[in-house]
């Protein structure tokens, strides 16, 4: 990550903004799936979501932490991109039920699950790539002197 953000914030701001975006369409999902499905709007918004965090992190290259093989394949994804595809849907009727043939994106003939699964392994690229939440070696405690080291000249309380 060094060689191209330089000090410039702005990629490593990208990355994160992408990897929360990619947090929440994940959640929007979860709970639509929880109830049996999920919209074409949403399944169509997962879609885009993934390739945008690829495309972001595929800015991201030459770093030398990762190699082409820790990138998710995405290429049928890719080619659906733009196309149709056809799908059969069965309604109810009085007398029985029918079908008929109904154009749609094609990009939605990838399963949500597989979607999913993909976010995940862009997750761990971004990690791999160093991208991901720090952690600092104290956590500040408002209200408590860090200095202090205890014992108190009177050994009362102040919880008293």
């Amino acid at each position: 990550m060094s060689e191209q953000s330089g000090g410039d914030p702005a990629p490593k701001r990208m990355v994160y903004e992408t990897r929360q975006d990619a947090k929440e369409i994940r959640q929007l999902c979860r709970r639509q799936m929880l109830y049996g499905g999920l919209s074409d709007d949403l399944h169509l918004q997962l879609v885009e979501t993934v390739l945008e965090y690829n495309q972001t992190l595929r800015e991201f290259d030459g770093e030398g932490v990762v190699e082409e093989r820790d990138y998710p394949d995405l290429t049928k994804l890719k080619q659906a991109i733009g196309k149709q595809s056809s799908r059969i849907v069965t309604t109810g009727g009085q007398w029985g039920d029918s079908s008929r043939i109904e154009r749609q994106p094609a990009a939605l003939d990838f399963a949500p699950t597989q979607l999913l699964a993909v976010l995940n392994r862009l997750d761990q690229l971004a990690r791999k790539l160093g991208f991901s939440a720090e952690t600092t070696n104290h956590t500040p405690v408002f209200g408590v002197d860090p200095e202090w080291e205890g014992g108190d000249d009177d050994g009362g309380s102040t919880a008293e």
